[in-house]
C-alpha cells in the first residue's frame, strides 16, 4: 500500500526528519518501506511501497510530453516552460507525485534519475506536507491542495513551519537550458543529489567498501579505482561515481592527515 499522510503510523510521524539532512531522509524512507534493498538498488518497487508516487517512462522525454501526459489524465499542474529534452522530472499535487524518466537512457542513468527525483519529492514536497498535516490537522489539507486560502491563524502557523506549495515540479526556477538559475534552486538540486546518493550508495556502505578494498590513497589512479568500485557495487552512472569517488578520496586523505598531525 502506498503511503499517504493519513496512512503513516503515529510512530513514524513522531520520527519525521527535520531539515534537509540527506542521510536522515534516506533512513526515514527505508523505515517507510520496512526493509532495505540489496545493492545495486532499483528503488522503483520500494518507492511504490512507501510513497504515493507513480513512475512513468517515456521515450525521448520532453516538457511537451509531460504536459500531454498530464493533460490526458486531466491533471492540472501547469509547468509553464518552453519545450526541451529532459532526463527526468517529478510533478506533485494533492499529496501524490509522478516521476517521469527518459526510457531511452541507460539503466544506471535511469536509476540515478529516479533516486534524484524521489529525493526532490521527499525533501521538497511530501515530508513538509506530512509534517504540516501532522501538526495542524486534516483541516489544512484544502489549503495545501490550493482549494482555499489559509485563515489568519493558519498563516501565523505557516510562517513558523512553512506551508508547502499546492503543486510542485523540479523544473521550476530553471533557465532555458534546464539549469538551476537561483540559489534556492541550486540548493534544492544539491539536496536531491545527496538524498539520491544516500539511497543508492549510502556513505556508511561506501566507506566500508573503500576500506575493504585497501586502495592506496596516494596512487595517481586512486579516484579512478574508487569510481570503478562504486559503479560495480552500487550501479551508479560513471559521471556520478567519479564525483563521489573524488569526494570520498579527498575526505579520506584529509582524515588521515588530521590523524597524523594528532599523533605527532
Amino acid at each position: 500500500m502506498t503511503r499517504t499522510a493519513a496512512t503513516v503510523s503515529n510512530a513514524l510521524l513522531d520520527q519525521l526528519p527535520e531539515g534537509s539532512n540527506a542521510e536522515a531522509i534516506a533512513d526515514y524512507f527505508w523505515r517507510l518501506v520496512g526493509n532495505t534493498e540489496p545493492f545495486p538498488r532499483r528503488l522503483e518497487g520500494s518507492i511504490a511501497m512507501a510513497l504515493p508516487v507513480t513512475i512513468v517512462s517515456l521515450p525521448s522525454l520532453t516538457v511537451s510530453q509531460i504536459e500531454g501526459w498530464l493533460r490526458e489524465r486531466q491533471v492540472r499542474c501547469p509547468i509553464n516552460l518552453s519545450d526541451r529534452r529532459l532526463s527526468a522530472c517529478v510533478v506533485a499535487q494533492g499529496g501524490h507525485g509522478v516521476i517521469f524518466v527518459d526510457g531511452a537512457d541507460s539503466e544506471d542513468e535511469r536509476r540515478f534519475s529516479v533516486a534524484h527525483d524521489a529525493g526532490h519529492f521527499l525533501a521538497d514536497y511530501w515530508l513538509p506536507r506530512v509534517s504540516v498535516l501532522h501538526r495542524m490537522g486534516e483541516s489544512i489539507q484544502p489549503v495545501l491542495d490550493g482549494f482555499r486560502p489559509p485563515t489568519t491563524e493558519e498563516r501565523v502557523h505557516g510562517l513558523v513551519i512553512g506551508l508547502p506549495l499546492p503543486a510542485f515540479s523540479n523544473l521550476m526556477d530553471r533557465d532555458e537550458d534546464g539549469l538551476a538559475d537561483t540559489r534556492h534552486a541550486i540548493a534544492r538540486e544539491d539536496v536531491a543529489d545527496q538524498v539520491a546518493l544516500e539511497l543508492l550508495a549510502p556513505r556508511r556502505d561506501f566507506e566500508r567498501l573503500r576500506k575493504k578494498s585497501r586502495i592506496d590513497l596516494d596512487a595517481p589512479d586512486a579516484v579512478e579505482h574508487t569510481a570503478k568500485l562504486a559503479i560495480a557495487a552500487f550501479g551508479l552512472p560513471a559521471r556520478i561515481a567519479a564525483r563521489l569517488a573524488e569526494r570520498y578520496t579527498m575526505r579520506a586523505k584529509s582524515s588521515r592527515s588530521i590523524r597524523q598531525i594528532l599523533d605527532m
